[in-house]
């Protein structure tokens, strides 16, 4: 089967692949990065770049791979300044919801 899955490169993505190719499947991973194209090649993805916030870059990246099924693993973590300072973060997250 040729599974196209979306967030390749990502914390799950990367866990997936490997697993898909090693079922015998045909797998199109994709990645904003072009600099991630050789980590999908030796997962035994076929790399795609393309932003998946880009509607017409998806739909060509999709076109492209014609895939039978496609896996979302997408994420998308803001640059914050929560972020860039873990210690708000944790405060932020801490902080218990109004009634």
């Amino acid at each position: 089967m040729r599974v196209f899955v979306a967030g390749a490169t990502g914390a799950m993505g990367r866990q997936l692949v490997p697993r898909l190719v090693a079922a015998g499947h045909e797998v199109h991973g994709m990645t904003r990065s072009e600099s991630k194209q050789a980590m999908l090649s030796g997962l035994g993805a076929v790399p795609v770049v393309a932003d998946a916030l880009d509607p017409d870059q998806l739909a060509a990246a999709v076109a492209r791979a014609r895939p039978d099924v496609i896996v979302h693993q997408l994420t998308a973590i803001p640059r914050t300044r929560a972020r860039a300072r873990p210690s708000r973060a944790r405060r932020i997250r801490s902080t218990p919801p109004p009634e």
